[in-house]
Order: C-alpha cells, then structure tokens, then sequence
C-alpha cells in the first residue's frame, strides 16, 4: 500500500490523489494514478471538467493501471490490486472483468455495491484503513469489526451475513469463495506493496 500511495502523489487531478499497484507474486504488474486521457491536458494545467458533481477529466487510478498492463502486455488475472481508495463502481467492473481476484484499499470512497458483488463473484476485499467501518459492508484488516452485507475477515477468524472468505483460503460460506495460492502461514496482514 505504501507503494500505491507514492505512486498517488502523481495524480494530475487535485480533487482526489488516488493510487494503484497491480501485483503478483511479490512483483509489481502495473501502477496508474488519476490523470488525463494521454495527450490531453491535464486539470492542473486547465482545470477541472465537471459532470454532475465529478470531475470527468480523468481516467481513475485503477483504470490506468490496467491500461498500463493491457499496452505492456502484463498479465493481470489472479493479481491483486492494491489502491489508496476503494474503487468507483465503474473501475470495479474492470477490476472484476480483467480478473483481479483481491482488492486492498486505504480508505472508503463512494460506492458500497462493491461488497455485495465482490462477495459474489469471490472477489476477496481488505481494507487497509485506520480500522473504523463503512456502510454497505467492510472488510477490516485486523478482524475486529464487521458490517452487514458481506464480509471478509483478513485473520480468518470471524464471518458475517453475505458470504464469508478467509483470507486462508480453508473455508468459505455461500456467496463467494476466495481460494488464495499465496496464503501465509500464519495468520494476519501480509507484506504489501
């Protein structure tokens, strides 16, 4: 995660710095931060474009890291992408269809669809936050607190409403499986980027 919130400093639009690490097996795939279609001016040089409240000059974080991967020929399924907000619903669809099977994110940005369908398309979700919940169902680092429509404890040790993952990969509930191959011996947060 440290990695990711570096590579958010380059974010061209102030509105939000968000940044993204596509991984596998302890390798960086791909990073993206939020910025301007290639070639076109950026917000920092000609200011925000606004749609509805958004800021629609830029192509989110997580989307250009997939862009990053697709144009260098990256392989990405089965990778886990590590970004400093939770994604927009629109970049969680790529997310899913480009076959990311674990999203780690810093805080809660805006969407909580996100948890009710990553719990059912086995779609493991960990937040990194300082620990505090948000609505629509977190899943919470350090295994201590949970809400309601899915939830995914990183120690393995607790579950809730919605479809249960263990962060283990031994057992699972109805609506989503997550079956890891890289699973730590021992229970708890592993090393990120």
């Amino acid at each position: 995660m440290n990695i990711a919130r570096e590579v958010s400093t380059r974010s061209t639009c102030d509105r939000k710095f968000v940044g993204a690490v596509i991984a596998r097996d302890k390798s960086i795939l791909a990073t993206g931060y939020n910025g301007s279609i290639r070639g076109l001016p950026h917000c920092d040089d000609e200011g925000h474009l606004m749609e509805d409240g958004h800021c629609v000059r830029t192509v989110h974080a997580e989307a250009n890291a997939i862009a990053q991967a697709a144009r260098h020929g990256a392989r990405i399924e089965g990778a886990a992408i590590y970004v400093t907000a939770s994604p927009c619903w629109g970049c969680f669809r790529l997310i899913a269809n480009a076959g990311i099977d674990r999203i780690c994110f810093g805080e809660f940005y805006r969407d909580p669809r996100i948890f009710d369908v990553a719990t059912r398309l086995g779609i493991e979700l960990v937040d990194m936050s300082d620990g505090t919940s948000a609505e629509g169902g977190v899943v919470k680092q350090d295994g201590r607190t949970s809400a309601e429509g899915g939830v995914v404890k990183q120690d393995g040790r607790t579950s809730a409403e919605g479809g249960v993952v263990k962060q283990d990969g031994r057992t699972s509930a109805e609506g989503g499986v997550v079956k890891r191959r890289d699973a730590p011996s021992e229970p708890g947060p592993k090393a990120v980027p």
